[in-house]
């Protein structure tokens, strides 16, 4: 049977590189062990596995999971290949904490699919529609898979294991943190099935924490505003986003939003629950 670790552990999904990064290396420098989600950066995730080890040996595991609604992966056996569900795959990351080091304090759903999906198909001569229904269906999906089901069946998967844990062993201090979008009741023409997902994800936040709080789980939102710019994206505009900012005219640092998840996490957040902190500058206070 795995030994209980001495330390709170933390999953963290899309942990490999960007935000998730930055979430999972604070946690770790304040004393959590981590379990790294990744779906395709495994040469990133393995490095920052190695690194946060390094630092502190048994510390940090990397796991990989597709968290959209549509894929399925095979587990293969001598005889067949068995389809693995969402449910599943989700299920299985905290499965994957326990496996390690027998708990699993922390959640944070990082994982998010961003890109449009507009309600009008412009045709241009000569070329295919922006999307057809095949596609549309691959990006619902998609965008609902990372940015909504899979923090469902996560969030399920974590407090039912909470649950399962006798009262008197459990710890006092469970927390999930959902990643939302400080945007989301502005929301950014063309990107309608992200706007609905991450709405969702912000009613599950509320849902949530109102029936985990007799297992004494907390759920959380934090809503980053501009933050970490795409590297093909043009100076110019760029510049043009940041002086949109009130505070300090820039987007945030990883580091920033990482600090707000830690506090969500720690003890000085124990009496906070169903709430959503931005992380944003300001920038929602000028579409509002």
């Amino acid at each position: 049977m795995t030994s209980v670790a001495t330390v709170p552990v933390a999953l963290v999904t899309a942990a490999a590189k960007r935000l998730g990064c930055g979430i999972a290396e604070i946690l770790h420098a304040q004393g959590y062990a981590v379990c790294l989600h990744y779906h395709r950066s495994a040469e990133d995730a393995n490095t920052l596995t190695a690194t946060l080890n390094s630092r502190r040996p048994n510390s940090a595991i990397a796991v990989q999971a597709d968290l959209s609604a549509v894929a399925t992966a095979s587990v293969s056996s001598a005889h067949d290949a068995a389809p693995i569900s969402l449910v599943q795959r989700c299920a299985g990351l905290v499965d994957a904490c326990y496996n390690h080091w027998g708990r699993c304090d922390v959640l944070v759903n990082n994982a998010s699919a961003y890109y449009p999906t507009p309600l009008l198909n412009k045709v241009e001569e000569g070329h295919e529609p922006s999307m057809n229904e095949e596609t549309e269906a691959a990006a619902a999906a998609d965008l609902f898979g990372t940015n909504a089901l899979a923090p469902f069946f996560l969030i399920k998967a974590f407090a039912q294991r909470v649950a399962d844990i006798p009262a008197e062993q459990r710890s006092d201090n469970y927390s999930i943190v959902n990643i939302i979008d400080a945007m989301t009741n502005q929301p950014l023409l063309g990107f309608t099935m992200y706007t609905m997902a991450k709405e969702a994800l912000e009613g599950l936040t509320r849902s949530a924490a109102l029936e985990l709080a007799p297992l004494q789980v907390r759920v959380n939102g934090v809503s980053p505003g501009l933050s970490l710019f795409p590297a093909d994206m043009p100076s110019a505009v760029q510049a043009d986003y940041r002086s949109k900012v009130p505070l300090y005219q820039r987007e945030s640092t990883a580091e920033e939003v990482a600090a707000a998840v830690f506090f969500l996490c720690s003890s000085s957040a124990k009496y906070i629950t169903g709430t959503c902190v931005k992380v944003d500058g300001g920038y929602s206070l000028t579409r509002a």
